[in-house]
């Protein structure tokens, strides 16, 4: 399919060069169909990087569907988190979540159909720590004056965050693999929220 074959050889210039570095004439060649072909397809270069997103987002969530089983709220969230350590321990998947850093998710060049996927997406995977940590506020293992989007919000950043820097920092600057920060934030932050903390 024309559709994906674009969408996989823009990941991998992505990966190798940046959203901001990669040209629709580039994304053409290593697709190997024309510019207007991509046109066709995508009106523009944020439709590409959504709509990646979306995709990636979508599979991401479908993955940790399959470990959300636990009734207990602490367990859940670090079911869910292990998984979805697991899931970017990948280095390229971890940073197929870090392109939309680069894109204006407001532009007036992304279609309407693909910000609602990606909106869709994005809600999916909240939705799913918002109602485990609510879950334990109402059941008195989370302080309740914590409010459960804000954070969803702060982890993802971090990890997002983690990922940014390792990229524009190398990873031997940092000192540590910006899965380690993963993982420390999937602790901390449970930790933290403890009625009892």
């Amino acid at each position: 399919m024309r559709e994906e074959s674009i969408l996989v050889a823009a990941r991998g210039l992505f990966r190798e060069k940046g959203v901001v570095g990669t040209t629709m004439d580039e994304i053409a060649e290593a697709a190997s169909v024309s510019k207007p072909t991509i046109y066709a397809y995508f009106p523009s270069k944020n439709d590409i990087v959504c709509m990646n997103l979306s995709s990636r987002m979508r599979h991401f969530n479908d993955h940790l569907d399959k470990f959300e089983t636990s009734p207990e709220p602490l367990t859940r969230l670090t079911e869910v988190g292990l998984a979805a350590r697991e899931y970017l321990s990948d280095p390229d998947m971890i940073a197929d979540f870090y392109f939309p850093i680069e894109v204006d998710f407001k532009a007036e060049d992304l279609s309407e159909p693909v910000r609602l996927k990606l909106e869709e997406q994005i809600e999916r995977m909240f939705q799913r720590f918002d109602r485990a940590i609510k879950d334990g506020q109402e059941s008195g293992l989370f302080e309740k004056s914590w409010d459960a989007r804000v954070i969803t919000m702060m982890g993802w950043s971090i990890i997002v965050g983690a990922e940014a820097l390792a990229r524009r920092c190398g990873g031997s600057m940092l000192g540590v693999p910006a899965v380690d920060i993963y993982l420390y934030t999937l602790q901390l932050i449970p930790r933290g929220m403890l009625a009892s903390f």
